[in-house]
């Protein structure tokens, strides 16, 4: 079975446009995410699905600079940019995590793709409910609970969310990915201007190192060398995860 990762991104933003351009360490958010996803054992193929606004052309040519595939798609049906994406690289497994989002640690989409495998799920993630930080959100679903979804969902905004459909269907079946404490109050995803210095300032910590694991980052921000701004009064997305592009 080929399980292919997804990653979803695109250069539009209205709080904070760019931002998968934006560089921390010298390097653009969206290389760093990609230098850490590339640990994933789970993994046969790694991938940037973007949409064909010309904006998003410095996103394109920066991501094939570094010999990595990229599927433009739609815009607003991001849905059905992941099913064409998908069903193009002949994945059985696909797996969604966001370019906004560069502190996912490839440790938890192999844990995600694992129970998949052994629970026989259509889907599985860490979201519903959520327990680890907020960003650090990993999806992943079989190709037929894409294809479903591709076929059945109507509405514009389960199309703009790409898992919504299957999560909120009782037809699809489901597990998720826990931890035992409830570490929901961090916030490691990128949607402010503070949240991408939060993140900065974790990257600049373990510099040059980026293979860091999301529990290192977690006693760093625990201890005396937390980030010296704070982002916690910024509430997680409805639904668990967010459009993303």
């Amino acid at each position: 079975m080929k399980t292919v990762l997804i990653v979803q991104a695109r250069m539009g933003s209205t709080r904070l446009p760019g931002k998968v351009m934006r560089e921390i360490c010298g390097t653009p958010m969206i290389g760093l995410l990609l230098d850490r996803l590339a640990g994933a054992e789970s993994v046969d193929q790694l991938l940037v699905a973007t949409s064909g606004e010309p904006e998003n052309t410095s996103l394109v040519d920066y991501v094939r600079s570094r010999n990595i595939d990229v599927f433009v798609g739609s815009e607003l049906d991001v849905l059905e940019r992941y099913f064409l994406a998908a069903s193009e690289y002949g994945a059985d497994i696909v797996v969604r995590v966001t370019g906004d989002c560069p502190l996912v640690d490839p440790h938890i989409v192999d844990s995600v793709v694992a129970l998949l495998k052994k629970s026989g799920s259509d889907y599985v993630g860490n979201v519903e409910p959520p327990s680890y930080p907020h960003g650090l959100d990993v999806e992943a679903c079989t190709i037929s609970a894409l294809r479903r979804s591709h076929e059945e969902a109507t509405d514009a905004s389960l199309r703009e969310h790409v898992t919504l459909y299957m999560r909120r269907s009782d037809s699809f079946t489901k597990a998720n990915v826990e931890l035992d404490e409830d570490l929901t109050a961090y916030r490691w995803t990128v949607d402010e201007a503070v949240d991408l210095e939060v993140v900065r300032q974790i990257f600049e910590y373990f510099a040059p190192r980026r293979d860091f694991s999301w529990r290192e980052a977690l006693d760093m921000a625990r201890g005396e060398h937390r980030p010296t701004v704070s982002n916690s009064h910024l509430r997680r997305s409805d639904g668990g995860t967010t459009p993303a592009g």
